[in-house]
């Protein structure tokens, strides 16, 4: 029940901040904006939670984009509703990071929601966010038994930083 709250305080979070970052963004639509249908994403954390991943978007609707990624041991894949009509602006996001291989590997497999930071003259890219964990894997397991907690956290934070080439 405490995940539940927790996510739905974040998105409610999440909404409100989208709402007042797309009605500023409204305000400064006077100017054209240049429109990119793609994006690749390079940086920590990025593929899914990998430690050095890659991530490619494509815009599929007018501000809605799909992404896919992989890296050094994970994948992950998401929807972004970006604030603007085009691949190089900030976004909100559904995503899902699986941190592992399988078997003896796995660390955990989570679905979240994140906040996509994309400055639109320089390239970096960050995200933050909170996640469910789906699925824990035996390298989380040995990891928190080795710290002395028996129940790992349901919720966890979920970020990546990066550059993103239009």
């Amino acid at each position: 029940m405490h995940f539940f709250k927790t996510t739905f305080l974040f998105c409610i979070v999440c909404f409100s901040f989208a709402l007042s970052q797309e009605s500023i963004q409204v305000q400064e639509e006077q100017k054209p904006v240049e429109r990119f249908d793609h994006a690749i994403t390079v940086g920590v954390l990025q593929g899914g939670g990998s430690l050095i991943g890659v991530d490619f978007e494509q815009l599929i609707g007018d501000k809605i984009g799909v992404q896919v990624g992989a890296g050094l041991i994970g994948f992950g894949a998401g929807v972004n509703y970006h604030f603007l009509p085009t691949s190089n602006s900030s976004a909100i996001s559904i995503q899902f990071w699986n941190q592992g291989t399988s078997g003896d590997k796995l660390s955990q497999r989570v679905a979240g929601v994140t906040y996509l930071y994309r400055s639109e003259t320089s390239g970096f890219t960050a995200q933050i966010g909170l996640g469910s964990v789906i699925t824990r894997g035996k390298l989380m397991d040995d990891y928190y038994r080795d710290k002395g907690i028996a129940n790992p956290p349901a919720v966890i934070l979920l970020y990546s930083i990066g550059w993103y080439f239009k």
